[in-house]
């Protein structure tokens, strides 16, 4: 970072000048000799002066002189005002932009002696590690009692924020419930379901986003615990979102970068990382294979034996990682991703009920009515009516 040029922060490496001074305040005696220099950044190099004093002053562009008592560390001042600097001084002129011209003054019999073991740095601007690029989908969802989401992967990075309730998130085998005020990041390319208990209603926001940085893993696979100035936070960019004007899109993506920088820096913030001992690691990764199985064979027929025979695991062993991870059977499970695949058949509203049972391998359509009414307290039939008066019931799923 470039310092400012007074007379506190530069007192040890020499002394500031007057300008109001005649000739700015250098010597005019013929034992002195003036010369202008331009600076490119090609020709930066670090330099001792030889000579008793050297008298520096800006001509034109903007310069930074670095000067320092050894060649080891170097600080960075903007060279906007006439100085002097002692013999023994190591300093450098370095350019902001392409080149800068600087006036210098020295005794005829100084020189300053070029040190090719040293270097300065040439970027001084406050550079964004962390950049937003895009923001795809900010949403408030509110679920019902055992919401239940297939699960995804997708190319952009993901945000959950849960607002009330629980809500399970299943990241790559591995389950993390997250209560109310709890956060979690999904990276690109990151298979991920979530669901709710089946006696809990779950309200929570999403946002997809284009993220790059270089510490994402700091991130991603964490349950982050927000206070209220941090939360709030997602309540602005839901403000902007809802009540955009000009601004509206720079503010929402400043925001977000705030939010994720917050909760990296926090002092002591409430982060549980997802277990990573071989054990585990194994466990998840069979886990989630199967779930990316039955995900993507969510039309077919799908006995447990199947699935556990298609995974390489046996029926026991898998009924075992799913009561361990997930609190719930195969077979539950799998009931359960079906049922909430037909609600989305029923609010796209191509394939009436018998089709929707037939195509997610029910035996009849009365054996899928039969179960969705148990499950979700309604009949089909009530909830394709029910869906009509409820916004954007027609519109396709956003990522969770």
């Amino acid at each position: 970072m470039i310092k400012n040029l007074n007379t506190l922060s530069f007192s040890e490496f020499g002394d500031i000048l007057l300008d109001r001074h005649p000739n700015r305040g250098f010597p005019t005696d013929r034992d002195w000799k003036e010369q202008i220099i331009t600076i490119s950044h090609e020709t930066v190099h670090v330099y001792r002066l030889e000579a008793d004093k050297m008298y520096l002053d800006f001509e034109s562009g903007m310069t930074v002189l670095a000067v320092s008592h050894t060649p080891e560390s170097m600080e960075y001042f903007y060279l906007d005002k006439p100085v002097a600097i002692p013999g023994g001084i190591y300093f450098s002129l370095i350019p902001i932009s392409d080149t800068c011209t600087v006036r210098c003054c020295m005794n005829r019999g100084g020189t300053w002696n070029r040190q090719d073991s040293c270097k300065v740095d040439v970027s001084f601007s406050v550079q964004c590690q962390m950049k937003i690029c895009n923001v795809y989908t900010i949403f408030y969802q509110e679920k019902e009692k055992g919401f239940f989401f297939k699960g995804e992967r997708h190319e952009m990075s993901e945000l959950t924020y849960v607002d009330k309730g629980r809500l399970h998130s299943v990241v790559n085998g591995s389950e993390m419930a997250l209560e109310q005020g709890n956060m979690t990041v999904y990276g690109p390319g990151q298979w991920h379901m979530q669901y709710a208990d089946p006696e809990c209603t779950v309200g929570f926001i999403t946002i997809s986003f284009d993220l790059q940085y270089p510490f994402l893993e700091l991130l991603l696979n964490q349950r982050f615990s927000l206070d209220n100035e941090t939360s709030n936070l997602l309540l602005q960019i839901l403000q902007e979102y809802n009540s955009p004007d000009m601004f509206s899109n720079d503010m929402i993506i400043s925001k977000l970068q705030q939010l994720l920088l917050t909760v990296l820096r926090m002092k002591e913030p409430l982060v549980e990382k997802l277990h990573t001992s071989i054990s585990i690691y194994n466990e998840n990764h069979i886990l989630h294979g199967v779930l990316t199985y039955i995900s993507d064979h969510i039309y077919c027929k799908l006995p447990v034996s199947s699935v556990a025979s298609a995974n390489n695991v046996s029926v026991s062993y898998l009924t075992t990682l799913f009561q361990r991870h997930l609190q719930i059977p195969p077979g539950e499970y799998i009931r359960r991703l079906k049922l909430e695949e037909s609600k989305k058949l029923i609010r796209e509203g191509k394939d009436n009920f018998t089709q929707i049972a037939k195509r997610l391998q029910y035996s009849t359509v009365h054996h899928f009515s039969r179960q969705f009414k148990e499950y979700y307290g309604i009949t089909p039939t009530q909830y394709a009516k029910s869906i009509h008066f409820t916004e954007g019931g027609r519109q396709g799923r956003p990522p969770t």
